[in-house]
């Protein structure tokens, strides 16, 4: 693979070629060096699926270098790869072992049980956000997707490589964040201070302007010391401790208010914004309060005004070394934008967190969840030691696509390529881009990309990268030598994608031929 030995992988129907060690820098776009353990491509590029870089990381030798691994994986993340992190106790967890990974995305992993229940049944029935998840679901069709989140991080990436649909990934995490949501206390005063305060004291600059950039009103969740809710806990419901008002915001799926008029708007599949005049996500508004404040009574264990609201702190034998911070804009809800939502999972990497007994599933479950997380175009991994340092630059927007060399590359002067050589090129390896550029505007003919040879019984005996059948001519990448005499046996005339004559050869065979 690339010159040096790799593997093929073939997953759900589909091939990608594995690369060991790859060297990644700013030649690829992306802006801090690294070399993951491998450097997973699809065998036929095409535009929204990325190569995917995957790290296979031992505790030992990278409980201390957490700062780096975040800064380099997010500058993968940003260049438009997909990141994938792995750990042993991962292994060990998708092959049916006793490894405890917390699962950070479900909250039996803040509160240091082991494995979740899936999002669906009498978890997702006691979640106060299950009704508009489904909702999303169906305007989605995310069902499926968001039932395997909770699954082993090897198993998921197996599921990706089978199913890669990024934009599906992206709405289907975007759609499970919604547990962590308390609908009593998302637009409260009081969290917007506890947020403002845990983010000014433990995130990066640069996350913090993105946050202060969201357009409101912006609904607030997470889990950690942060909340106030104990050890990892939850954020509780009930009385704002700061202004002794009851915060809760009406809620529900069939109607919202709006507060200008006291009318009700009908709130359809329940997934506006639920503001103002709009229909929403069943967060209506209360007319004489306003947003966030309202009078309707309901459960809960209200807040203790030093301690916070909802859970004891002596209850929860919860992960104290993370944070998660989630930010929504209410409008990215009714116009269905998960790119707007902004995730922040915060790891503490000092050195007493690293002496916690908790430290090294916390750290394996942040990794676990930013495999997730990254779907998110808002989303970052950050540690405290790399906050504290200022390590983090001013990373550009996330790419949208491949961070691999595409289709954009030099052509011959002429007219542009045409839809069909378009659809080639982006189908074709890398390492054959230039040379379709050039063809393409020779008014050469288009090739088939991934040609498959025939024998008597119609068995496949050949593969080829590029091939004209009409004129005999196979291009093979370097590790399809195999083929070569095959094609050559069958009459063909073979050509090695290394060939620096290569492009002018085939096109004076062509030529002959027409």
């Amino acid at each position: 693979v690339r010159g040096k030995p790799g593997y093929v992988l073939k997953v759900g129907g589909r091939t990608w070629y594995m690369e060991p060690q790859a060297e990644l820098g700013p030649s690829e776009g992306v802006a801090e060096p690294s070399r993951p353990d491998f450097l997973i491509r699809p065998a036929r590029p095409s535009p929204g699926q990325p190569p995917v870089a995957v790290f296979t990381d031992g505790f030992e030798f990278h409980r201390d270098t957490t700062d780096a691994d975040s800064l380099k994986r997010m500058a993968l993340a940003r260049a438009g790869f997909l990141v994938w992190s792995l750990t042993w106790h991962d292994l060990e967890a998708a092959f049916g072992g006793a490894a405890a990974v917390p699962d950070l995305l479900a909250e039996e992993g803040w509160s240091g049980a082991g494995t979740p229940s899936s999002s669906g049944g009498e978890e997702a029935e006691a979640n106060p956000m299950s009704v508009l998840q489904r909702a999303l679901d169906r305007r989605w069709d995310t069902a499926r997707h968001r039932s395997r989140l909770h699954e082993p991080a090897l198993i998921l990436l197996v599921r990706y490589l089978a199913d890669p649909d990024p934009a599906q990934w992206k709405r289907a995490v975007f759609t499970e964040l919604f547990r962590f949501f308390d609908r009593g206390r998302m637009l409260s005063g009081a969290l917007r201070t506890r947020f403002d305060r845990a983010a000014a004291e433990e995130l990066p600059g640069q996350v913090r302007e993105a946050l202060a950039d969201l357009p409101a009103p912006v609904a607030l969740a997470g889990r950690g010391m942060w909340t106030g809710a104990g050890a990892g806990g939850g954020l509780g419901s009930g009385t704002d401790a700061e202004t002794g008002a009851d915060s809760r915001v009406r809620t529900g799926t069939g109607v919202a208010s709006d507060t200008r008029t006291g009318a009700r708007a009908d709130v359809g599949d329940g997934i506006g914004a639920g503001v103002g005049t709009e229909a929403g996500t069943g967060i209506g508004t209360e007319p004489e309060t306003g947003p966030g404040v309202g009078t309707e009574t309901g459960t809960g264990t209200g807040a203790d005004p030093e301690t916070g609201p909802g859970t004891d702190p002596g209850t929860a034998a919860a992960l104290r070394c993370a944070d998660l911070f989630v930010a929504l804009p209410l409008a990215a809800v009714e116009g269905g934008d998960p790119g707007a939502m902004a995730a922040i999972v915060h790891l503490h990497d000092d050195e007493a967190s690293r002496e916690s007994p908790d430290y090294r599933r916390t750290w394996n479950g942040v990794l676990r969840l930013f495999n997730l997380l990254q779907f998110l175009p808002g989303a970052w991994w950050t540690t405290r030691r790399g906050a504290r340092s200022g390590l983090y630059p001013e990373f550009a927007p996330a790419a949208e696509g491949p961070a691999v060399p595409g289709p954009e590359a030099e052509v011959e002067s002429g007219p542009p390529p045409g839809e069909d050589w378009k659809e080639a090129i982006g189908l074709a390896a890398p390492e054959t881009h230039a040379l379709l550029a050039k063809l393409s505007g020779r008014g050469t003919p288009v090739p088939e990309v991934g040609f498959e040879l025939t024998g008597d019984r119609g068995a496949v005996i050949a593969e080829a990268e590029l091939a004209w059948p009409a004129h005999g001519i196979a291009v093979l990448l370097p590790d399809q030598e195999a083929p070569a005499a095959t094609f050559a046996a069958a009459g063909w005339q073979v050509f090695d994608s290394d060939d620096e004559d290569l492009r002018e050869a085939i096109a004076s065979v062509l030529a002959k031929e027409d």
